[in-house]
């Protein structure tokens, strides 16, 4: 009782003269968020899954393979991730295939809105 009386007051002290953001563990709070619902299942989806999974890695693999400069170690790295990510992208989608979803449909959204928008600031430079 002793001992723990001069701990709890060790404990007093260094919280009366440690500033709140020194000396004291930040608390992490985690949300988890409710799973996407499963994608609806269609003829031929599981076989465009696969090509979408394999094709993003396979772009970005060329991508890296010609580079206009030596890519070195970096390249191979960007290479393997590709081809590890391609690995794991294909399990999804042949196997799992409702939980998988397409990159190129979200990101071909992306670069379509870009296009547009270029598009169109060219077109009103023009007038």
């Amino acid at each position: 009782s002793r001992c723990g009386r001069r701990r709890s007051e060790a404990n007093a002290q260094v919280a009366r003269t440690t500033p709140p953001s020194q000396g004291r563990t930040p608390m992490w709070m985690l949300v988890a968020r409710t799973p996407r619902p499963d994608a609806s299942y269609w003829p031929g989806r599981r076989w465009l899954a696969a090509l979408d999974a394999v094709g993003w890695p396979a772009a970005w693999t060329l991508a890296v393979a010609h580079a206009p400069m030596p890519t070195g170690v970096v390249g191979m790295v960007v290479i393997a991730w590709a081809a590890w990510g391609a690995l794991g992208r294909l399990r999804r989608a042949l196997w799992n295939n409702q939980r998988y979803r397409f990159t190129t449909w979200r990101w071909g959204r992306v670069v379509a809105a870009l296009l547009v928008l270029g598009f169109a600031m060219k077109l009103s430079a023009s007038l």
